[in-house]
């Protein structure tokens, strides 16, 4: 299959999936959400089209896979001998591998990827459609329950523990094992009201499952968490969520049992804390007194974090208040260029 008519193809993907997200088509990504919620209860049909959107929207067209494209030797997606990848993805938000099985496949290469239990479904959804779409493909993609066999390399996502344990296991392959990440927000007081609110994006999409989630906020000295908290009424739905309503309910318990003092929203619990990570429906924040000390954090953090969002393009992996979500094809997780790595 030449790399014009997989373009082609990724395209009609990315037509099915978004026709799907608004509700239309017949296809196995239309099934999927209704039913992804029943396997994962954070999937709700909500967070499963927004992935869909995002995805089908923003990568999979003609420009963006283009201007991706364009970026490499031309060599890269046209391999004289495919290389097998096998694929070990996280289930923390929907469709989460869907980035490096595009990576795979669009470099010409055979990706065999292990699903997480707690996927859903919706990834194997999307790659039936993209096999109805193109029948080649299926010479490309294969899902195995466990990964053995001959491999050229490895790319494995999960925690922290089994980072260890992929890197142990997998020392022999060339690998890219990437382990928990989390994402933090610089405020300085001068933003608008618009990004106030749009900093609840970045927070609570995914039920802030994802590492591109802003998990810890650094303000100014003297900055008002309570008010800033305020500004985010409008994500007040995620309780509705059980899961995210359990979490808030027993985290808030928590806080009070341990006697930490903390500031409270009504579904959003934020406390002084210099940890990255934090719980769901928790936010960490502290004070900073200079800028010096913000980058020198960011500095010494660098491992454990995946974006900064900030109104300044000055700080390192920054983008935009409000679009901690929507990752460019570039965007790749842990920094680490995919298709440089299959091809090197």
């Amino acid at each position: 299959m030449q790399l014009t008519e997989r373009i082609e193809a990724l395209v009609k993907l990315g037509t099915c999936m978004v026709d799907a997200a608004n509700g239309n088509g017949n296809s196995a990504i239309v099934a999927a959400i209704s039913s992804a919620q029943q396997q994962n209860p954070w999937f709700d049909p909500s967070s499963v089209k927004h992935s869909l959107k995002s995805i089908g929207a923003e990568w999979l067209t003609p420009h963006a896979l283009n201007t991706w494209i364009s970026g490499y030797p031309q060599g890269f997606f046209n391999p004289s001998t495919p290389k097998s990848v096998g694929t070990i993805m996280a289930g923390n938000v929907p469709l989460v591998g869907f980035q490096d099985l595009l990576c795979v496949i669009a470099t010409g290469n055979r990706f065999v990827g292990k699903n997480s239990s707690k996927d859903g479904g919706i990834l194997q959804a999307v790659t039936s459609t993209l096999i109805e779409i193109e029948p080649r493909f299926a010479e490309q993609i294969a899902y195995t329950e466990t990964l053995q066999g001959q491999f050229d390399c490895i790319i494995a996502t999960g925690s922290n523990n089994t980072a260890r344990y992929f890197e142990y296991h997998y020392r022999d392959i060339p690998s890219i094992i990437r382990h928990n990440r989390n994402s933090v927000a610089v405020v300085t007081g001068a933003e608008t009201e618009w990004e106030q609110m749009a900093l609840a994006s970045d927070i609570f999409t995914y039920y802030g499952l994802g590492c591109r989630n802003v998990s810890a906020l650094i303000v100014p000295k003297g900055y008002s968490v309570e008010e800033l908290l305020s500004k985010f009424a409008h994500w007040k739905h995620v309780e509705s969520n059980t899961k995210y309503s359990n979490n808030y309910r027993y985290n808030k318990a928590l806080l009070k049992m341990n006697g930490v003092n903390f500031t409270d929203n009504g579904f959003l619990l934020a406390k002084k804390d210099f940890a990255i990570s934090s719980p769901v429906s928790v936010i960490n924040y502290w004070h900073y007194n200079s800028m010096d000390e913000v980058n020198e954090f960011i500095a010494l953090n660098s491992g454990s974090i995946q974006c900064v969002v900030a109104s300044s393009s000055n700080l390192p992996n920054a983008v935009p208040f409000g679009y901690a979500q929507t990752p460019t094809l570039m965007d790749y997780p842990d920094n680490i260029d995919i298709i440089d790595f299959i091809n090197k």
